[in-house]
């Protein structure tokens, strides 16, 4: 499922959940504001690059202290 219909169906549970005639179904898709899901999506991928980001500078910063302890030893 590409990233904006999980965005979309996130928002908007109950329009997934209804029974909608193929008519109805696109003028309820036409009327989503597609400026507001790309601003959704670009937030959801910024908070994703920066939990990676965390997760990398700990891990480097995990790899540092452990280097440190064992040249402290030696």
């Amino acid at each position: 499922m590409p990233v904006y219909q999980a965005v979309l169906a996130a928002r908007y549970p109950r329009a997934a959940e209804e029974p909608v005639a193929a008519g109805r179904q696109s003028d309820r898709v036409a009327r989503i504001s597609w400026a507001r899901v790309s601003k959704e999506v670009s937030t959801y991928l910024l908070l994703v690059l920066r939990g990676l980001e965390f997760l990398v500078e700990e891990e480097i910063r995990s790899k540092l202290q452990v280097r440190a302890r064992l040249s402290a030893v030696n």
